[in-house]
């Protein structure tokens, strides 16, 4: 695994724990887990625009 790939993993579960602490009663999947794609989204585009 490169570190991009590492840094992803991060930010997606910082985004899922985040939601679930919130919100313990989120079960479905597509509500913890919209938080962790927009935490990966933006460490991408912080990524590219470093480049």
């Amino acid at each position: 695994m490169d570190a991009l790939s590492i840094h992803c993993y991060i930010a997606m579960t910082a985004g899922v724990r985040r939601i679930l602490a919130q919100k313990p009663s989120a079960f479905a999947p597509r509500e913890y887990l919209k938080a962790g794609r927009a935490n990966v989204k933006e460490l991408v585009y912080r990524k590219r625009a470093l480049r």
